[in-house]
């Protein structure tokens, strides 16, 4: 009781534990975002409900409102008294959400602050996105190929990207991150090819092919006994195409690896 108030808050007992306060809120933060994505709420419609403007990001008093809608953790976070709360949610968002130091805090810097690879969200979104517009991942493709010559470079994907909405604060990191994944054979561009396979003929298909190309890169890096490299990987997923498409399952993913890995021996030899 350093204060002498007559009882011990929640601050001095993580002093007294060697604990720092806005590290352990920041981990219940997490919790709570992760209990509500459990219950259906997802980190897009968190940040749409904090974002009361609309304005794209969530300011200072945006998120200290959010912050004090949830329950328990808006008791913790008062245990200090009304004094202190402003002070706490500056270094929360200083130290855990702000990156790029404007003041506020970006939907990208939730997904961030939650652990999640911008590119693999932008990738399901994306994803979605086509598919549920109807237009198609051929169509899809015209509108990041900007000079029509039937690539897409990082620059292109950049700029395709943040002309959609919910995309606009999607960084040239990003970008470049979303075209590693589409980048099969690793010429520095993406094909309609490469593309449509990522994004697939269905969100279902698109994100079995994810999924196997991710673990077949992985088990390329690792599995070197079969001395396989990137050109076995794009001649696997080719072999892969054009087999009956089925999709990924824990119990079939090892073994159509190990299958692939063997073919991709075979025709690289």
């Amino acid at each position: 009781d350093t204060d002498n108030s007559g009882e011990v808050s929640l601050r001095e007992f993580l002093q007294f534990l060697g604990c720092d306060l806005t590290a352990v809120l920041a981990q219940r933060l997490r919790a709570v975002f992760f209990m509500a994505e459990k219950r259906g709420t997802s980190l897009d419609a968190v940040f749409a409900e904090w974002d009361a403007d609309d304005g794209g990001s969530i300011s200072h008093d945006e998120f200290k409102k959010g912050i004090l809608s949830l329950g328990q953790f808006a008791k913790d976070l008062k245990a200090d008294g009304a004094q202190d709360i402003d002070a706490q949610i500056d270094l929360l968002i200083k130290r855990y959400f702000d990156k790029d130091g404007d003041g506020s805090m970006s939907k990208r810097e939730l997904y961030l602050f939650m652990g999640r690879d911008p590119a693999a969200v932008i990738e399901d979104k994306l994803r979605t996105i086509v598919h549920s517009s109807g237009i198609g991942a051929q169509e899809a493709f015209k509108h990041f190929d900007k000079d029509s010559d039937g690539e897409i470079t990082t620059a292109e994907l950049a700029t395709g990207l943040r002309e959609l909405p919910g995309f606009e604060d999607v960084t040239k990191s990003d970008a470049q991150g979303l075209a590693t994944v589409y980048d099969l054979d690793g010429n520095g561009t993406v094909s309609k090819t490469e593309f449509c396979r990522q994004v697939g003929e269905s969100p279902e298909i698109g994100e079995a092919e994810s999924k196997f190309a991710s673990a077949l890169r992985v088990a390329v890096q690792t599995k070197t006994k079969f001395g396989v490299g990137r050109a076995a990987i794009d001649a696997a997923l080719t072999y892969r195409a054009n087999r009956q498409r089925c999709l990924v399952n824990e119990e079939s993913l090892d073994q159509w690896i190990h299958d692939d890995l063997e073919v991709s021996r075979d025709l690289v030899s």
